[in-house]
């Protein structure tokens, strides 16, 4: 980054700024945000957040039942590392840095009303994200 400043459109940047070097470290996913979208037998889960060394192996979900249900199969694991590969390949994910946008859909057998939260972590080469729900 450089710095440029300026003042009623005069630039006024000190003479010999020196550039300084931040360097920041890699670090497990961060989730910003989850929703949790329901229909019919269909459940989609949305997570955004973003990954420092732009990789992801996996993603788990762990579902809750609403109150009264019970679920067979609460929690799913499933591997993400392909597509978020060919999410950090294209060159338009370079705009976006590490940020991403996951949706993973979910086929019941029974009707999606079922389910009350989702609670979602991620994992990339460095670590596991913290917990992350929606209702």
């Amino acid at each position: 980054m450089t710095l440029d400043l300026q003042a009623e459109g005069q630039d006024v940047t000190p003479a010999g700024l020196q550039p300084v070097a931040i360097v920041v470290p890699n670090s497990p996913p961060t989730i910003t945000s989850i929703s949790l979208a329901r229909s019919g037998d269909t459940i989609k889960v949305t997570v955004e957040g973003y990954s420092s060394t732009r990789d992801m192996s996996s993603a788990v979900f762990t579902f809750t039942p609403a109150v009264g249900q019970s679920l067979s199969d609460p929690s799913v694991t499933v591997d993400v590392s392909s597509e978020f590969s060919d999410w950090y390949a294209q060159e338009t994910s370079l705009q976006y840095g590490s940020a991403f946008t996951y949706t993973q859909t979910f086929n019941l057998s029974s009707d999606a009303s079922t389910v009350g939260s989702v609670s979602v972590t991620m994992t990339n080469s460095v670590g596991t994200s913290s917990a992350g729900t929606a209702n």
